[in-house]
């Protein structure tokens, strides 16, 4: 078996942190600890050999047999039965399930322990629909136009005055509106008193 970095730290004694590597434990590599260190080997003698956690090599050590083993390991485990979703899928339907009918991001944040961000990057990965802010623009009509024109342009009213009488138009709309079409806006001065 080729040592890691983490099964040379656990041969030096390093703790319990550097036993720990990624990945299910084989009972084939207990197996071969077993065989190396003995048949009265303990679970922390053969965790340290083969560089994994205690915990993981204890419920696998009672086992005579690859195949009690893998029972084992599939009631540890019980995502890698077949046909169950794993828990990354379940958290990923459970998302999916909250992002569509509309939980606000802040709120999936706090119940997911994820930041803002994290909640969008998440919603992005997965392919969801983006809950980009509605904004209820304008649709400029010739009817709107001469509004604009009678009004703002040629009138004398400010632009914030004619956009109050326009459904969803702002100032802002207004005057670039006003702009666009090459129209002059009037400068509205107040009378000094």
């Amino acid at each position: 078996m080729p040592m890691t970095v983490n099964a040379s730290a656990a041969l030096a004694g390093a703790g319990s942190f550097a036993t720990s590597r990624r990945g299910a434990v084989a009972y084939e590599e207990i197996a071969q600890a077993r065989s190396a260190l003995g048949s009265r080997a303990t679970a922390a003698q053969v965790a340290k050999m083969i560089g994994r956690c205690e915990v993981d090599v204890r419920p696998l050590m009672a086992c005579r047999s690859e195949i009690e083993a893998a029972q084992v390991l599939v009631t540890l485990r019980p995502e890698i039965r077949a046909g169950q979703p794993s828990r990354q899928e379940r958290a990923d339907q459970h998302f999916t399930d909250l992002w569509e009918r509309g939980v606000k991001t802040a709120v999936l944040a706090t119940r997911f322990g994820l930041s803002d961000s994290g909640i969008l990057h998440w919603a992005s990965r997965l392919g969801l629909k983006s809950r980009a802010i509605k904004s209820d623009k304008v649709v400029w009509t010739p009817a709107l136009d001469a509004i604009v024109k009678r009004d703002f342009v040629s009138g004398d009213k400010t632009a914030a005055e004619v956009a109050a009488g326009i459904s969803g138009a702002t100032k802002a709309a207004v005057i670039a509106r006003a702009f666009r079409k090459g129209w002059s806006a009037p400068t509205h001065q107040k009378a000094a008193a």
